[in-house]
């Protein structure tokens, strides 16, 4: 899934700290973080339970919640442009691999059936009387996100306060492989990438305290994005020896208006000469790409893009170079 752009990503990620320790002066602060990503992006949904005329009696049978932990790395920093002004910007990358979950589906009765249909809906495979059905997701997220703007320091009193505009560009990349096995033999998949980029501007602040004689840095934000998602997919259905007996292709596109909301809490120790903080960061997305499957072969559309939102938690620990 790192191709060569997310590995080059990666390298300055693991390279940058070296360089800039060398380079660091009282005008500039670099630091870099190692943490855990937590997404908790639209769910994932595929199959249906058909009835007498091909009406669908439900819909979206399999469902898996796509959440997981992955890794999770960033730097970030700033140049001081004046006594209380400065440059500031971060770097994050961030992935999970094959996340995702199976599930089996018991043929309901003798006038209903398990349905996977192709992704234009023009071919599908169901259950005989008393088979069954299962369903297997594999998925990968790649997400990367990069900001720079201007920061003012002020005094107010709450504390020390960083208040600053800049511009914000963040990205998901996620590729799914969906597996539908039937007890006649015959099986299903859907092989899928969908592609979500946000191109925007965003307010962020920090507010410095103290609790109890430890520094304490609330960080808050708010972004207003556009937002592109491209959705490419592969259907193919396999008779009971394994040959291809029918194969579609499908795309989709959504544009939308997005807005972010962050919060987040960062603590400051020194140990052994090391600045250090513990954090935990909330993102709230209110518009992200979800992928609607077709549901039978006579009624629906062929699988299509709509939005939902959505929620990212990241932790971590920052060192000052």
């Amino acid at each position: 899934m790192l191709n060569r752009i997310h590995a080059v990503w990666l390298a300055v990620l693991l390279v940058c700290p070296t360089f800039f320790a060398e380079q660091a002066s009282a005008q500039t602060e670099f630091n870099f973080e190692a943490g855990t990503f937590i997404p908790v992006l639209p769910d994932y949904r595929a199959g249906s339970i058909v009835g007498p005329g091909f009406v669908p009696v439900q819909t979206n049978i399999f469902e898996d919640n796509q959440s997981d932990i992955g890794p999770q790395l960033g730097l970030n920093g700033f140049y001081q442009l004046g006594r209380n002004r400065r440059l500031a910007f971060d770097l994050d990358l961030a992935w999970i691999n094959s996340m995702g979950s199976t599930e089996t589906f018991a043929d309901p009765g003798p006038t209903q059936s398990v349905w996977f249909p192709t992704l234009n809906g023009t071919f599908f495979l169901s259950t005989p009387d008393g088979g069954n059905a299962t369903f297997s997701l594999d998925s990968d997220v790649l997400h990367y996100a990069e900001y720079i703007g201007i920061q003012q320091r002020m005094q107010t009193r709450f504390g020390g306060l960083d208040l600053g505009l800049g511009f914000s560009h963040f990205a998901f990349e996620q590729d799914h492989t969906l597996d539908a096995s039937f007890s006649t033999g015959t099986s299903g998949q859907y092989i899928e990438g969908l592609d979500s980029d946000f191109f925007g501007g965003e307010l962020r602040g920090t507010l410095h305290r103290r609790f109890r004689s430890h520094p304490m840095l609330i960080d808050f934000g708010i972004g207003l994005f556009g937002m592109d998602a491209d959705y490419s997919g592969n259907s193919l259905i396999r008779n009971a020896a394994g040959t291809i007996v029918a194969q579609e292709s499908a795309t989709s596109q959504v544009d939308d208006f997005a807005v972010t909301l962050d919060i987040g809490l960062r603590t400051e120790k020194v140990v052994r000469g090391i600045c250090v903080r513990p954090n935990v960061h909330l993102r709230y997305i209110s518009s992200m790409p979800e992928i609607h499957h077709p549901q039978t072969i006579v009624s629906g559309p062929p699988v299509f893009l709509d939005t939902t939102d959505a929620l990212v938690v990241t932790t971590g620990l920052e060192i000052r170079l």
